[in-house]
């Protein structure tokens, strides 16, 4: 449940279904007019000033990066990213079995390891915030969607 105050002073309280994931939090969305509301990995797109829900996706998000290209969100998931922008959403392929380590920015790349279960290991993996592009993880290339 949040309470939020938008600036026409109206206040009004949300009360939002979680999702499975761990992250819970509220952030300024990169278009500098929306909320984004995470409740227990499910993310909320809320119009504040009106309280519309504007769209969801996530319910598995575990945490959020900023990012150094401006007006970016990467929220981190079991197995994908996803990438929120002032223009909008865009999802990584699948790029890992279930499960990150060590996801980081830097500049406009995100970095990290991506579990494998055969051999019980995390593969390193890259995705490119400005063209999208995507290497490594450990989801076989193949089965990627």
């Amino acid at each position: 449940m949040i309470r939020v105050v938008p600036s026409n002073g109206r206040s009004w309280v949300g009360n939002f279904q979680p999702g499975y994931g761990p992250l819970t939090t509220a952030l300024r969305h990169p278009n500098d007019r929306s909320l984004v509301v995470v409740a227990a990995g499910q993310a909320y797109i809320v119009d504040p000033e009106t309280a519309v829900l504007d769209d969801s996706f996530g319910a598995d998000l575990v945490s959020v990066l900023e990012s150094q290209v401006p007006h970016t969100l990467v929220l981190v998931g079991f197995t994908r990213l996803k990438v929120l922008t002032a223009t909008g959403l865009w999802t990584t392929p699948r790029l890992s079995w279930d499960g990150f380590a060590d996801v980081r920015v830097d500049g406009s790349t995100v970095l990290g390891n991506a579990w494998e279960p055969g051999d019980d290991v995390f593969l390193p993996f890259t995705v490119d915030l400005v063209s999208r592009a995507v290497t490594g993880g450990s989801y076989p290339s193949e089965k990627i969607k």
